[in-house]
């Protein structure tokens, strides 16, 4: 919808668009010990950071991980 400005039509604003949220279910394997792990998360590259610095409890000490498979889902529930 266009508006009239000072007897000059201006094209109104686009709406904004706020990208909405992605969650992901990912599997990650050990390279060490052959080991699987299955999880989900909002950010992948902070997850798998965590898991290789051995702040996620289920994973600590086993690994170097590697992210070998993601799938994406609209809410973390879906991911779950």
């Amino acid at each position: 919808m266009a508006l009239k400005r000072y007897g000059v039509r201006v094209p109104a604003a686009p709406p904004l668009f706020f990208p909405k949220p992605m969650f992901y279910l990912y599997v990650l394997r050990s390279v060490s010990t052959s080991r699987y792990y299955i999880g989900s998360t909002g950010n992948i590259e902070d997850r798998l950071d965590h898991h290789n610095a051995g702040r996620t409890k289920p994973t600590k000490g086993v690994g170097p991980w590697q992210l070998i498979h993601q799938e994406e889902y609209n809410s973390l529930t879906e991911a779950r």
